[in-house]
C-alpha cells in the first residue's frame, strides 16, 4: 500500500493480507512534520468493514470515506486524541484503534527539549542537512533534521521508538523550488544501526544512523524524471538485515 503526500513523494510497503489484518479489520498509518498542523491518516480495510468513523478529542466524529477498501483522512493535531472504529453491515463494532496523539505534537517535558543539540551536520552541494537530538525524558525524545530552505522533519516523539523499523523514514525535497534534489531523512526503530539502499540499477550503498536519525541525499544520477523507487534494509548491531521496507517517490 503506498500514499501520495501533497503530489511530491510516496511512501509504503507492502504486507501479507494475513499479517496487515492479523489484530483487527483495518490497518492504520499516520503521515506527517514537525512543523505541519495536520496529519493524515491512511490504510486499508478487510471486506468485512462496511463503514469507518473518526471520533476526535471534542466529540464530534465524522465518516471516513472507504474507497476500495482504502481509506485516506486529514486531521488537524488539535483535534487529538482521536479514534477510529470500524462497523460492519449490520453496524456493529469490529474494530478501533485509539491515538492520543499523532507522535510529533506530545508534551514531552521541559527536560527533553532542553537537552536538543547538534549531532551531525550533513553536506551535498549546496545542500546541507542538520541533525539535532536530545536526550530522552518522561518517555519522549525530542528531535529534528532541518535545512536552510525552512523544510524540516523531526518533533518529539515517544522514546524509545519501536515502531515499524524502516517506515519512519520518508523523502523531503529540501531546496528551493527549482531544485531537484530529494533527501532520505526520518527516524528508525532503536534496534537499526544501518541502514541499506538499494536502487533500481542495482547499485547499492550502506549509511550509518545518527542516534537512529536519517539524513542522506539521494545521488542525482538516481533520481529519475517520472518516478523513483528504492528498497530499504534495516541491519542491527551485528549486521543482520532485521527489516526491510520499499518507497518509490517523484
Amino acid at each position: 500500500m503506498f500514499t501520495i503526500t501533497h503530489g511530491d513523494g510516496i511512501g509504503g510497503g507492502c504486507s501479507t493480507l494475513q499479517m496487515l489484518f492479523r489484530r483487527q479489520p483495518f490497518s492504520v498509518g499516520i503521515q506527517g512534520s514537525g512543523p505541519s498542523q495536520f496529519s493524515i491518516l491512511s490504510g486499508a480495510a478487510s471486506d468485512d468493514v462496511k463503514t469507518i468513523r473518526l471520533f476526535v478529542g471534542d466529540g464530534s466524529s465524522r465518516t471516513v470515506r472507504l474507497t476500495d477498501n482504502f481509506y485516506l483522512a486529514r486531521i488537524a493535531r488539535a483535534d487529538y486524541p482521536l479514534r477510529l472504529v470500524a462497523y460492519d453491515r449490520n453496524r456493529r463494532v469490529i474494530g478501533v484503534q485509539s491515538f492520543a496523539d499523532d507522535g510529533m505534537s506530545s508534551h514531552a517535558p521541559a527536560a527533553a527539549t532542553r537537552s536538543v543539540r547538534t549531532i551531525a551536520v550533513i553536506r551535498s552541494g549546496d545542500i546541507s542537512a542538520t541533525v539535532q537530538t536530545g536526550k530522552p525524558a518522561g518517555g519522549f525524545r525530542c528531535w529534528t533534521i532541518s535545512f536552510r530552505s525552512g523544510a524540516s522533519e523531526g518533533g518529539c516523539t515517544p522514546s524509545p521508538y519501536h515502531g515499524p523499523a524502516l517506515a519512519g523514514l520518508g523523502a523531503l525535497r529540501p531546496g528551493r523550488a527549482n531544485s531537484t534534489a530529494i533527501w532520505l531523512a526520518g527516524q528508525v526503530s532503536n534496534r537499526v544501526k544501518r541502514v541499506g539502499i538499494t536502487f533500481v540499477d542495482g547499485r547499492t550503498v550502506t549509511i550509518d544512523t545518527h542516534e537512529g536519525l536519517v539524513a542522506y541525499p539521494i545521488p542525482a544520477a538516481e533520481l529519475h524524471r517520472h518516478k523513483t523507487f528504492i528498497a530499504l534494509q534495516g541491519y542491527d548491531a551485528t549486521g543482520k538485515e532485521i527489516a526491510k521496507h520499499g518507497m518509490s517517490f517523484r
